[in-house]
């Protein structure tokens, strides 16, 4: 299973981009912030080195790569220290040039697209008006026939790359939008900067991207042939819709990779800053704010990877650009915002380049479309689909997505673990949770199902072992919404049976899970004490060897399954005189299977605040003895099986948690179509709908973090090389996140 987009082709140019940016680009940048002007021979440079076509077919004059190899550019330009630069580039691969090569003639991409790619011609896009931003239906620049050709009268405002541009692709109005089609009447031109009529009316003063030539442009009487006009007449609503999710997936790809810039800077210079004493970096509060900025970073870069699959196959995900759009924009802003904190008044200065990523950053919020059309897209998608997650189709012929994750079996099996909780648990968790309980008999209900086998082997009652199967069935027992059963039901499995399967030999497998999985038995994970939560450093539950067995003294405390296990795995430490390797006190820790009968061990069970079907309970152990054979792995061994199996328990949480989200937020939807205010449904409140479209957007990046994190846990077990410090990372942040 593939783990990262991107090919070792891939890597190689990511090296070649990176020297030419650390050799020719980055020590400009401060001399183009200071003229507000990119030095003319940059557009040409870029074309030499082929980066100005890189996903473009080779028969257009591209280099014929896919659109990874454009997210390779765009992420590395950031390291430029320019957003101006990184702009105007953009706007030339991916803004201003795609309509010609998807709607244009023959003719049009060689005179148009081909000098564009090679930097002999500058492209512009022109959409903005002094009086239409956002509103592409308000445009009023006006082209009217004249003979064989058109004239064009109008202006347009914060053009990129306006000053200098030799052509530009404007969006104009050859007729009046109409009732039946409040879209129509728009038309694409590519016009030529040199034409009589055509000025450049000012150069626009901006608080950032001052490097970039951003322009006022009036057209009084431009006369063009009827041959600039590009793709049909009176479609240019729809062609520059297409244009547009192209522009705001570029940006996401670029905020994205250029708050990574600034974070790595942030950690950089924290480590070397001192006050009071000490650096910056060993305060508690700054491993906590780099710490949330890198989770942050991680989980919109997820979210953008996966929409740059689809795209990258063919795909038109509207909503999921819209999402990365908003989510990178408002992540790009936050972490120069606090990057400028780290960085005290030297952020403030502009003897830094915090201070000029700050002014770039805030223009990610509003160009492309403001964060509040996305949500507005966002939001009409929602109300389409009532919340429910739906697959964006891709073409016939489409490559294979380069982060696949489910297969057609896994979709599968989700749809009958859906009708199964439909059937059998749904319609009794509402009794459920008042009384606080649910019976015993479920385990076995599900069991016999072979939902509680589905991450085993066949030899021990399994039917895989498939961690996505698994996955599938966290998912979608947690849109049940009931916490305490979902927790109970995967106490068994994901907690003890994983102990159990990883550290047990394969007599102990043999013994302990078929009972687990047929639902037979009920399962429990002892770990966490009174005084030792997170830090099982501090367990003290002592185990002592007593002739050829154990003997267990000690507490437990919020132990799932606890208070009616049949089989508890259960973490002690062991001294160096009864076997551990050292006085460690990870080195004492190991493993014990403990039955829920055995004398000496009292339960109780807790009342909990949520998860009130859960049996969540405190344990004591007063003498309870074990024979050898309930031992799990070596003495010693109980710390690394357990930061093995959290990477797991963290991700089913991290999975429920998502799938509960979603669900809990498809019921509100509904709730806010059925309910009235103010003589209308709640849900068509703009507040409402934006509210929850950025709901959906969490939601979505939320689960394309966690996902990662799957596809890095089935790497591992598939026996592919993972580091498992990236996969210990990425699970944290996806338990954080969520």
């Amino acid at each position: 299973m593939r783990t990262t987009p991107f090919t070792a082709e891939h890597e190689e140019l990511r090296a070649s981009i990176r020297r030419f940016v650390t050799d020719e680009l980055a020590p400009r940048a401060q001399h183009w912030e200071e003229q507000e002007w990119i030095d003319d021979d940059v557009f040409r440079r870029f074309g030499e080195l082929g980066l100005l076509g890189l996903s473009v077919p080779v028969e257009d004059g591209g280099q014929g790569g896919d659109y990874w190899s454009t997210v390779v550019l765009a992420e590395e330009l950031a390291r430029a220290g320019s957003g101006s630069l990184a702009m105007a580039i953009a706007v030339q691969t991916d803004m201003a040039t795609p309509p010609i090569r998807e709607f244009g003639t023959a003719q049009q991409r060689r005179d148009y697209l081909v000098p564009a790619l090679t930097g002999e011609k500058v492209a512009a896009i022109a959409i903005t008006e002094p009086d239409a931003g956002s509103d592409v239906r308000g445009v009023r620049t006006r082209a009217h026939r004249d003979g064989d050709g058109w004239v064009i009268d109008g202006s347009k405002t914060y053009i990129t790359n306006g000053v200098r541009a030799d052509f530009v692709t404007m969006v104009v109005r050859t007729a009046d939008a109409t009732a039946e089609d409040p879209w129509g009447g728009l038309s694409l031109f590519l016009v030529d900067t040199d034409l009589p009529g055509f000025e450049v009316a000012s150069k626009l003063d901006k608080v950032g991207m001052r490097a970039s030539d951003t322009a006022l442009l009036h057209l009084d009487g431009v006369r063009v042939p009827g041959d600039a006009l590009l793709g049909e007449l009176h479609q240019g609503f729809k062609q520059i819709m297409w244009q547009l999710q192209g522009e705001r997936l570029i940006a996401a790809i670029g905020s994205v990779a250029s708050a990574q810039v600034l974070y790595e800077q942030a950690l950089t210079y924290t480590r070397q800053r001192e006050a009071f004493g000490r650096h910056l970096a060993d305060f508690q509060v700054t491993q906590h704010k780099l710490a949330d900025l890198a989770t942050r970073i991680s989980t919109v870069r997820a979210l953008v990877y996966e929409t740059c699959d689809e795209w990258n196959r063919g795909a038109y995900p509207t909503e999921r650009i819209a999402m990365c759009k908003l989510a990178s924009a408002q992540l790009g802003f936050d972490v120069a915002d606090e990057v400028l904190q780290l960085h005290g008044g030297y952020g403030y200065s502009e003897e830094f380049t915090v201070a000029r990523a700050w002014r770039d950053a805030r223009l990610n919020r509003i160009g492309g479309g403001a964060d509040e059309v996305q949500r507005e897209i966002v939001a009409r998608h929602l109300a389409a689909r009532a919340g429910a997650r739906q697959a964006v189709p891709v073409p016939d012929g489409a490559s294979a997505p380069a982060l696949e994750l489910f297969s057609p079996e896994h979709d599968a099996l989700r749809d009958s673990a859906r009708a199964f909780i439909a059937r059998e648990l749904a319609p009794h968790v509402e009794a459920w949770e008042r009384a606080g309980e649910f019976p015993r008999e479920v385990f076995r209900t599900v069991g016999s199902a072979g939902f509680l086998g589905l991450r085993f082997g066949p030899e021990v009652g399994g039917s895989g072992p498939d961690l996505r199967a698994q996955a599938v069935w966290v998912e979608e027992l947690s849109r049940c919404l009931s916490g305490g059963l979902a927790a109970d039901l995967g106490a068994t499995t994901d907690l003890a049976g994983t102990y159990l399967d990883n550290a047990g030999t394969e007599e102990q497998r043999q013994r302990f899970l078929p009972a687990l999985l047929s639902g037979e038995r009920i399962g429990a994970l002892a770990i966490t004490e009174p005084g030792a939560g997170s830090d099982v450093a501090g367990i003290t539950t002592r185990a002592r060897r007593d002739g050829d067995g154990w003997v267990l003294d000690g507490a437990k405390v919020f132990i799932t399954n606890g208070p009616w296990a049949d089989h508890l795995v259960v973490a002690a430490k062991v001294s160096p005189e009864d076997g551990a390797p050292d006085t460690g006190p990870h080195a004492q820790l190991t493993l014990f299977v403990v039955d829920g009968d055995s004398p000496g061990l009292s339960r109780r069970r807790l009342k909990m605040l949520g998860w009130r079907t859960s049996h969540t309970g405190e344990l004591t152990f007063e003498g309870v003895r074990v024979e050898d054979d309930r031992r799990l792995g070596e003495v010693g061994s109980g710390f690394a099986h357990i930061t093995t199996a959290f990477a797991w328990e963290r991700l089913v949480l991290a999975l429920g948690a998502v799938a509960a989200a979603e669900r809990t937020l498809e019921l509100t939807l509904g709730y806010g179509r059925e309910r009235e205010a103010f003589g209308r449904p709640i849900g068509s409140f703009q507040v409402w709908r934006h509210r929850f479209a950025d709901l959906a957007t969490r939601i979505e990046a939320a689960r394309a973090l966690t996902y990662q994190g799957l596809r890095l846990l089935v790497a591992a077990e598939q026996g592919q090389p993972v580091e498992q410090a990236e996969v210990i990372r990425t699970v944290a942040m996806a338990k954080l996140v969520t």
